[in-house]
């Protein structure tokens, strides 16, 4: 009220002219009034100028859907409305920038690692995002066939890339392969380089036999002779995967006793002084002499001083 007016009476240019009133910009109370409408000004709405989205100073029939300004008029969007046109479920009034989708939660794919930096377009080739697969080797097909070290094609590798590769990996090195779904790699095994076995990088059909890696130890082992001995070539029988040195290898010697009593621990030359063959042994040559021996055996009915004869009488030592 000014001298018993009402202020609402008054002309606008009068109004311009009442002290107080000239300082209340026009566009303060029109954004207040904004409130009011099925599109409240938020965030960085409240500083964008009224002709930006009121055309021609046409306020009365103005859309209020993201894409009619932000498509049809400012065409802000570089994807062209491919990912829809409901901006709000990816952008906040408070910055056009501040996207807040969540492409693990949208897609099955979570952008961990070095996919956090990859452009949308370094995966999305085409105009349609949705036709692109949540599968490692859509985007890495290139990565699978160039790989050398070790060779995907020729080791016949399964293109399911995580099953080695994990998406929080940093680096394609970081690979776990599960070794013992074929073989298990354990003691020397576990630190013995891949080419070792898979020879010319050859991966796919590798024997997991001993011996299809280990004739050659087989062959020139001399303590003992294992050609001579005709030790079996299935290896494991007395060396196990887990052993850390040939020497550990354990024989069981079914046919004779040698884990107690004054036999256990014997070098084998003691008892098998041939050098071509294990079939025979001794009794007498090392161990037992005959004058103590046939001093034992005075009441023995039918005793020889023969191994042999050893043998059948103490088969148990």
């Amino acid at each position: 009220m000014i001298r018993g007016l009402c202020l609402i009476c008054l002309p606008v240019w009068l109004l311009a002219a009442v002290p107080g009133v000239a300082e209340a910009q026009w566009d303060t109370p029109n954004r207040a009034f904004h409130k009011a409408t099925a599109f409240p000004l938020e965030g960085a709405h409240q500083t964008v100028p009224c002709a930006s989205c009121h055309l021609n100073g046409v306020t009365k029939g103005t859309p209020t859907a993201c894409e009619s300004c932000h498509w049809e008029r400012r065409q802000d969007d570089v994807y062209r409305l491919r990912l829809g046109s409901n901006c709000a479920s990816c952008h906040t009034a408070t910055a056009w920038n501040a996207v807040k989708w969540n492409h693990g939660t949208m897609t099955g794919m979570p952008l961990n690692a070095s996919h956090q930096t990859v452009g949308c377009d370094g995966c999305h080739k085409s105009a349609m995002f949705a036709e692109v697969k949540v599968s490692c080797l859509e985007c890495h097909q290139r990565d699978y066939n160039a790989a050398k070290d070790p060779d995907h094609l020729a080791a016949g590798f399964s293109t399911t890339c995580v099953s080695c590769h994990k998406p929080s990996d940093t680096l394609f090195t970081q690979a776990r392969f599960d070794h013992g779904q074929f073989y298990p790699l354990l003691g020397l095994h576990a630190t013995a380089d891949c080419a070792a076995c898979h020879q010319k990088n050859v991966f796919k059909g590798t024997t997991t036999t001993c011996v299809g890696c280990h004739l050659t130890d087989y062959t020139t082992s001399k303590d003992p002779n294992h050609i001579a001995a005709g030790f079996s070539t299935t290896c494991d029988g007395c060396h196990k995967n887990s052993d850390t040195s040939w020497s550990l290898g354990k024989f069981d010697h079914t046919a004779f006793p040698i884990t107690s009593g004054s036999h256990a621990g014997i070098d084998c030359a003691t008892c098998h002084t041939s050098s071509t063959t294990y079939a025979t042994f001794s009794c007498t040559t090392s161990c037992h002499d005959k004058p103590t021996t046939d001093n034992n055996h005075k009441t023995v009915t039918g005793y020889q001083y023969v191994s042999t004869s050893c043998y059948a009488c103490h088969p148990q030592g």
